[in-house]
């Protein structure tokens, strides 16, 4: 029972980011650690450059087959895949097949990792602070972090959700500010000591922005009637209006990830609003 022991110790359940070893194990944990942080790159170049090689590729093979087509001497070769003699044809068009299906594998491939959500700005700079106080991997292959401030190549496997980008964003960016204040909202006590890690939940997250919407949206939407009510000069209430409207309409297109159909229906809907006031 006792030599068992350590062999128990070794495997005991990581429950904090420090309980992993520097390094590799470490750096995986911390990218696990929240959604915001599962970034990885894209490699946008790269795919490309492979498409690029496989295209020229099958070009080749197309610029042969049609020679091979021209030179033809027996017109059933060409009119029956049955019948058709010319192993070379039959090899090159077995050959194109085969090079068609990777090149169609790395289009869809590509395609599919193209609608995956770019990182956050505000993201890359947590993971980068991260990676430079406390580098968990040799220099060499860490040449990565370089490029997290200066490139649009990485992307959010996890953090796809679209409001999170919005007034979520903004409201997480204020709660860093003031980690002091907001400390207590902070989950990231349960994941790591670090005391420079602020992780806050989607869920506390989304409680916040309604609370908040449910005190502003009203507010907002009676401010303007109360101060055009009690002007009495055209001019003043002309102003108001278009304030109001200009406002409304950043606030909308900066806070919130809608269509552009849904944000116009939106501020054509307060513009309304403002008018039955106005009138």
């Amino acid at each position: 029972m006792v030599s068992a022991l350590p062999g128990l110790l070794k495997g005991r359940q990581k429950l904090k980011l420090e309980d992993y070893r520097r390094g590799y194990p470490r750096l995986a944990a911390f990218l696990s650690i929240d959604p915001a942080f599962t970034l990885v790159r894209r490699f946008d170049n790269l795919h490309l450059r492979i498409l690029l090689e496989q295209q020229a590729q099958i070009s080749e093979l197309e610029l042969q087959l049609n020679e091979i087509d021209d030179t033809e001497e027996v017109q059933l070769n060409l009119s029956s895949c049955k019948k058709d003699t010319n192993l070379t044809r039959r090899n090159l068009i077995e050959e194109v097949r085969v090079k068609l299906e990777e090149y169609d594998k790395s289009v869809l491939r590509y395609n599919q990792l193209s609608k995956i959500s770019r990182a956050e700005c505000q993201h890359q700079q947590s993971v980068k602070n991260w990676m430079d106080g406390n580098k968990p991997v040799v220099r060499s292959e860490a040449d990565w972090v370089s490029h997290l401030l200066y490139s649009d190549d990485f992307m959010a496997l996890q953090c796809n959700d679209s409001d999170k980008a919005g007034l979520e964003a903004v409201i997480e960016t204020i709660l860093k500010k003031w980690p002091a204040l907001f400390g207590k909202l902070s989950s990231s006590k349960e994941k790591t000591d670090d005391n420079q890690i602020m992780i806050f939940s989607s869920a506390m997250l989304r409680k916040i922005v309604r609370i908040a919407m449910s005190v502003v949206v009203p507010l907002w939407t009676i401010l303007p009637g109360i101060l055009i009510f009690t002007t009495s000069h055209k001019g003043s209430k002309a102003a108001l209006y278009s304030v109001f409207m200009m406002s409304t309409s950043l606030a909308v297109c900066f806070t919130t990830s809608t269509t552009n159909y849904t944000m116009v229906i939106a501020i054509v809907s307060y513009g309304a609003v403002l008018a039955t006031f106005l009138s």
